[in-house]
Order: structure tokens, then sequence, then C-alpha cells
């Protein structure tokens, strides 16, 4: 494992985005999953975060302060991201579109 190297993964605590974080963890990478938590939740990524190599910051992404700061502080080199945090309600963002910008 390359200690300084770390995988992002945004919408971490949503269905997919914690069987990904399953699957990145078992291949021996360190994790930081960001999420808001406004469709996911923190239960699903409980287990995860219990292994070291994976960190959660509750985070909205569309607050550019917010995610520098967590950026910040992982310690080490962001290498992959994978950008799973989005409105999955197809019918509100229909209603709604700013839903699907703001998410």
């Amino acid at each position: 494992m390359d200690s300084d190297k770390i995988d992002i993964v945004t919408g971490g605590a949503g269905f997919i985005g914690k069987n990904l974080v399953e699957r990145l963890a078992a291949s021996d990478r360190r994790i930081l999953i960001l999420d808001d938590l406004s469709r996911g939740g923190q239960d699903r990524v409980a287990a995860l975060v219990q292994d070291k190599r994976v960190q959660f910051r509750q985070v909205d992404c569309a607050d550019a302060d917010a995610m520098a700061d967590a950026l910040s502080s992982v310690g080490g080199q962001l290498t992959d991201v994978w950008h799973l945090a989005a409105n999955s309600d197809i019918p509100a963002g229909i209603e709604d579109p700013r839903i699907d910008l703001h998410r």
C-alpha cells in the first residue's frame, strides 16, 4: 500500500458509494469519503471507518470552503476522485431543476 496516496469518494455514504468504498478498501487503498448525508447515511459507512485507511467527512460538495478544509486535512497525495455526489431523486429534479445544479 502506498500510504501517501488517497482516493476521494464523494457521495460515499450512498448505496453505490458505500459499495465502491468497500471495493477500494479491499484493494488496500486509503480513502476519504465526502458526503453531506442528504441521501445517504453515516450508518452505511460506520463499519468502513473502523479501518484506519478510511476517513469520513460530512461536507456539502457545493461548499467550496468546506471542501477545501476537508481536502487539506487528509495529509497525503490525492490521486483518484470518484464523484458520486448527485441528486438521485429524478422526480424532484424534474419538478425543480435547481436541485440538480446544487447537489
